[in-house]
């Protein structure tokens, strides 16, 4: 009797945690190299570019992309037209440092993003 208590227990929180996840997960950040230092996630807005926030800034160097989604990475923020400083992730993308990551001006791409854009397809 005590199993078939505990495992209906144990169903019930595994469906209610189920129910808390977002159904395209999160995009997760991380200050330093190999998924390290200060966490950072977003689950949106979607299809609009948005600000990082003020710590996260120019700081990220790893990510994983979790969601089911394209994420869009910007250089500067707000976006201008004539801003070339586009990156675009598929979904399950992830890296342990984004030092051998370039903008398309031949920057280097670690700890310079400072704007986001959670697609709702996949573009990339």
């Amino acid at each position: 009797m005590r199993r078939r208590f505990a495992c209906a227990v144990l169903t019930a929180a595994v469906g209610a945690l189920a129910l808390a996840m977002p159904a395209n997960a999160d995009f997760h950040a991380w200050k330093d190299a190999t998924f390290m230092g200060t966490h950072w996630s977003w689950s949106g807005p979607l299809d609009q570019m948005f600000y990082v926030g003020g710590d996260e800034n120019d700081e990220i160097t790893s990510f994983k992309n979790v969601r089911s989604h394209s994420v869009y990475f910007t250089k500067n923020y707000p976006l201008h037209v004539w801003d070339v400083n586009i990156l675009c992730e598929s979904s399950g993308a992830e890296t342990t440092s984004l030092n051998n990551y370039r903008w398309q001006d031949g920057s280097n791409v670690n700890d310079t993003i400072s704007g986001l854009q959670l697609t709702s397809g996949n573009p990339c």
